[in-house]
C-alpha cells in the first residue's frame, strides 16, 4: 500500500467514514430508484426519514415532497417553513414565498396572511389586535396548522394578568399535547409542551410545568446527537430553567444554554441574534438574583453591546433588558434613586397594560420610598394594582410582589393596620412560590418588623431585613434579603 494511501485511512475518522458510506449508498440507491422510475418512492421516504429525526427542517421537506409529487403536504410544510420565518425572523424570504406561491389556494392564503398579521401585532405588543387576527382563523385546517394558531393565542393570553385570560392560554392548547394531536409533527409537539412549561407556571402549577419539562427533555434525547434544532430547543429549555427550578441549579443551566449559543469567538458574531440575546438576558438576571451583581453587571452589558452592534435587529422584550440594567446597576452603586426612578418611568410608559407591567411599577414604586415619597409610592402601585385586577393574580408572584411592597410602604406612612392586612393576604401564596424558602424568610423578618413598631426611615428599611438576618442559606440572600421587594425578570419566551 502506498504512503499516501496509509495516511489517509489513519487520518480519516468514524463519521467521516460513515458520512462516505451513506453517500455512496444514496447514490446507487438514487441510481436504482430512477432506473425503476420509482422518484415518488425514493423523495418520499427521504421526506419520512427527515420528519423523524430533523423535523423542524419543513423547506428541505416540502422540496422532497415537491418532488415526489406530493404537492398537498408539501404545500402545508411550506406554510409551518413561513411561520418558522416569522419566529425567528419577523418575517418570510420573498425568494421562498414565490417558489411556493403557486401550491397555495385561496384558503391556505388567507390562514397565512392572518397569521402574519397576528406575528406583526404580537412583536409590537398589541395582543388584543392579534387575538382578533387570530379569531379570524377557522380551525377547518389541519390540527397542526390549527395548533400554531392556537401556541400564539397562548402567548397573548398570558400578556394579561386577569383569571380568564390565564386559563384561555392553558385551554387553547391542552388538547395538543399528544403527537396524534398535531398529526405526528414532532417540532409542533415539543413546542407545545414547551409552551405548557411556562402556562403551567403562569398558573401557578409547578408541579405540571416540570412533568411538561420531563416530557419534553425525553423527547429530545433520541435527536440530541444529530439534530441541531433538538440542541437548539434543549437550550432553550436551560436559558428558561427558573421556570422550574431554584436560582441555584438555574444558573448552571442557563450558563450552558450562554455557552451553547455564543459566537464562537470573539470574531464572530451568533449563529442566533435572537436566542444569544435571551440567552444573556435571562442568564445576568439570575447572576443577579443569585447575589452575584458584578458578573450580573458584566453579562447586562455584553446584553446592551449585542443591541448596539445590531441595531437593526428585532431583540424580542428589551424591556425586560432595560428594567434588569436599572436594578443591577443601582445594586452596583452605578445609578442614583433619581436616575433609577426616571429610567423605569420612561420604560413603562412605553408600555400597554401588560402583566409585567405591574413588576416594573412595582420596582418603581420602591425607588420612590427610598427617596422618601411613601404616600406617592402608594399611589403609584396601587393604581396599577387596581388597574390590573391583581387580587385575581393565579401565578402569585405578581400579588406577591406588589402587597408586600404595599405593606411596607403603609407602615412607614404609619398605617399599621393597613400593612397587616396587606401581608396577610400573601401568607398562603408564598409556598407556592419558586424560591420560597427566601421568600418566607423575608416575610417573616418583615411580620416581626411591623409587630415590634420599628422606627424606621424608608431609606434605612433597605437594609432591615439584613441587619435582622446578615446571611441566609446562600449568597443569593444578598438580593432576597433587600428590605423591599425587587424583582429581575427572565424571557420565559420559547419559541425558535
Amino acid at each position: 500500500m502506498e504512503a499516501t494511501e496509509l495516511e489517509l485511512i489513519q487520518n480519516t475518522t468514524e463519521k467521516d467514514i460513515a458520512t462516505f458510506a451513506h453517500q455512496i449508498v444514496r447514490e446507487l440507491f438514487e441510481g436504482r430508484v430512477k432506473t425503476g422510475n420509482q422518484e415518488f418512492t425514493y423523495y418520499s421516504t427521504i421526506e419520512q426519514c427527515l420528519a423523524k429525526i430533523k423535523p423542524a427542517e419543513y423547506l428541505r421537506r416540502a422540496r422532497y415532497l415537491v418532488k415526489a409529487g406530493n404537492l398537498e403536504k408539501a404545500t402545508l410544510l411550506y406554510l409551518l417553513d413561513f411561520l418558522q420565518q416569522l419566529r425567528n425572523y419577523g418575517e418570510i424570504s420573498e425568494e421562498i414565498k414565490n417558489e411556493a406561491k403557486p401550491l397555495l389556494d385561496e384558503e391556505l392564503q388567507w390562514y397565512l396572511n392572518h397569521m402574519q398579521l397576528a406575528y406583526d401585532y404580537h412583536d409590537q405588543r398589541k395582543y388584543d389586535q392579534a387575538l382578533d387576527s387570530l379569531e379570524l382563523i377557522e380551525e377547518f385546517y389541519p390540527p397542526f396548522l390549527v395548533a400554531e394558531k392556537r401556541l400564539l393565542q397562548s402567548f397573548c393570553y398570558t400578556k394579561s394578568l386577569d383569571k380568564e385570560m390565564r386559563s384561555k392560554s392553558l385551554e387553547c392548547i391542552e388538547n395538543f399535547n399528544t403527537l396524534e394531536s398535531v398529526n405526528e409533527e414532532v417540532d409542533i409537539y415539543e413546542r407545545i409542551q414547551n409552551r405548557l412549561m411556562s402556562v403551567y407556571a403562569h398558573l401557578g402549577m409547578i408541579k405540571e410545568s416540570s412533568k411538561a419539562e420531563y416530557l419534553l427533555m425525553q423527547n429530545l434525547r433520541f435527536r440530541y446527537q444529530y439534530d441541531e434544532n433538538a440542541r437548539i430547543r434543549l437550550n432553550i429549555i436551560r436559558r428558561t430553567y427558573n421556570i422550574v427550578h431554584d436560582c441555584k441549579t438555574s444558573e448552571v443551566f442557563m450558563k450552558k444554554a450562554i455557552d451553547y449559543f455564543a459566537p464562537k469567538d470573539e470574531n464572530s458574531i451568533p449563529t442566533s441574534l435572537k436566542h444569544y440575546y435571551i440567552a444573556l438576558v435571562n442568564y445576568s438576571s439570575i447572576l443577579t438574583i443569585n447575589g452575584k451583581f458584578e458578573m450580573g453587571y458584566e453579562y447586562l452589558g455584553k446584553a446592551m453591546n449585542l443591541e448596539n452592534d445590531f441595531k437593526s435587529f428585532p431583540f424580542p422584550r428589551r424591556q425586560i433588558l432595560y428594567n434588569n440594567f436599572v436594578i443591577n446597576s443601582f445594586l452596583n452603586n452605578k445609578l442614583s434613586i433619581k436616575k433609577c426612578i426616571d429610567a423605569l418611568e420612561n420604560l413603562i410608559n412605553e408600555l400597554p397594560v401588560i402583566a409585567e407591567r405591574l413588576t416594573y411599577t412595582s420596582n418603581l414604586s420602591v425607588f420612590i420610598a427610598l427617596n422618601g415619597e411613601t404616600e406617592k409610592a402608594i399611589n403609584v402601585l396601587l393604581n396599577e394594582v387596581r388597574t390590573q385586577n391583581v387580587e385575581h393574580d393565579i401565578e402569585g408572584f405578581y400579588k406577591f410582589r406588589s402587597y408586600t411592597n404595599l405593606a411596607i410602604f403603609y407602615y412607614l406612612s404609619g398605617d399599621k393596620y393597613t400593612s397587616i392586612k396587606y401581608l396577610n393576604e400573601v401568607e398562603d401564596i408564598i409556598p407556592h412560590l419558586n424560591n420560597s424558602v427566601y421568600y418566607q424568610e423575608h416575610h417573616n423578618i418583615i411580620v416581626t418588623c411591623v409587630n415590634e413598631n420599628v422606627k424606621i426611615s424608608p431609606f434605612e428599611w433597605w437594609n432591615c431585613v439584613h441587619t435582622r438576618k446578615p446571611d441566609f442559606k446562600s449568597p443569593a440572600w444578598n438580593f432576597f434579603g433587600i428590605g423591599y421587594i425587587l424583582a429581575s425578570l427572565s424571557n420565559w419566551d420559547t419559541e425558535n
